[in-house]
């Protein structure tokens, strides 16, 4: 049975969600993903390391709310018990989340186009709606594929980079053609692609390699909190940790990357692939980044917490998204946790 999002976010907020009863049941569930979690992080084990993984998991998740992949990216046997009790784990940060946002006005995020319509100003780039095959025989699409022969199809509801293509064509033709079967899966819309400065682009030419921001709206202030920049790998021509990108922690006064790792725990000094060094690269016009995210936050203010991507261009920062519940990875390249920070924002809400 799929639960909608509502019920979910009841669900969380609920007492409980708190138990560790709920918990106990979160990881029975859960359990048949441990095995594929260890093969991503270890490769094989014997059983008797399986076991301990196994019960490290269960405490984890029972007492801490941990995922299964956090257990490794928290570093949980090489943590103290205090240590382990900083981290704020995904579950915990939904529901931090659910409890400072407007639910409904941060639907708008939910939705690639709700969002371009609501933040057009900062997107600097053509983009129209496709709701399935008959929409490009549209005047709209023959505009737009005229103007842009190269661009970006991004479904209207997937997240972390899923089922996105970058199309390269001749005209109109082609561009509908091309675009055929992706309708036929259901709408999206087509962006004109970003042409990122060449500073950012060193790491990996073929994604846009961006920086998420998250601002949290306080009751005198607008805060910033722990940036962090994402690279492509290989062929992928998304950045995204979960497509194999690298992840970068940044310091908000200087923007210098200072640790980086990717999503199966691997630190970094230079870019795998191509080996330029990205702990010590500092983002060039770091300050006009950090202006944007706070205009961006005053657009929805309803929506306290928002993780903004951006990417940089010639011309200046553009946004590619914002994320209401955008995560805390930022505690995975140096395993630190954020709950005392976090308490003490807490107060200024």
């Amino acid at each position: 049975m799929k639960l909608s999002n509502d019920f979910k976010r009841y669900l969380r907020l609920s007492p409980l969600a708190n138990s560790r009863v709920y918990h106990l049941m979160r990881f029975m569930t859960k359990r048949k993903d441990i095995d594929a979690v260890i093969k991503k992080f270890e490769g094989g084990v014997d059983e008797k390391r399986h076991r301990a993984i196994v019960r490290g998991m269960r405490k984890a998740m029972t007492e801490l709310h941990w995922g299964f992949e956090e257990y490794y990216l928290f570093g949980y046997e090489s943590q103290s018990k205090e240590a382990r009790k900083q981290f704020v784990p995904e579950y915990d940060k939904n529901i931090f989340c659910d409890r400072v946002n407007d639910c409904e006005a941060a639907k708008v995020f939910y939705d690639k186009w709700k969002t371009y319509e609501l933040f057009s100003r900062y997107f600097k780039r053509d983009a129209i709606m496709l709701r399935n095959v008959s929409d490009i025989r549209t005047e709209g699409f023959r505009v737009f594929a005229e103007k842009n022969h190269d661009f970006i199809y991004k479904p209207l509801f997937a997240a972390c980079g899923r089922g996105i293509e970058v199309f390269r064509t001749t005209g109109v033709d082609d561009a509908g053609n091309k675009l055929k079967t992706n309708l036929l899966k259901g709408g999206g819309i087509i962006e004109g692609l970003i042409i990122q400065d060449d500073r950012m682009a060193i790491f990996h030419h073929q994604s846009v390699n961006t920086v998420r921001v998250i601002t949290l709206r306080l009751k005198d202030r607008i805060e910033i909190i722990h940036p962090f920049m994402r690279v492509g790998r290989g062929g992928a021509v998304v950045d995204n940790a979960g497509a194999g990108g690298i992840l970068g922690n940044v310091e908000v006064a200087t923007g210098r990357v200072y640790a980086a790792c990717d999503e199966a725990g691997h630190q970094y000094e230079v870019h795998p692939d191509t080996g330029v060094p990205i702990v010590g690269f500092v983002i060039p016009r770091w300050d006009d980044a950090l202006k944007m995210v706070k205009e961006l936050s005053n657009v929805l203010p309803q929506v306290r917490y928002v993780g903004w991507d951006l990417a940089l261009t010639r011309d200046g920062w553009v946004l590619v998204e914002g994320n209401d519940k955008g995560q805390f990875v930022f505690q995975f390249p140096l395993k630190e946790g954020f709950k005392k920070e976090l308490d003490k924002l807490k107060m200024d809400l």
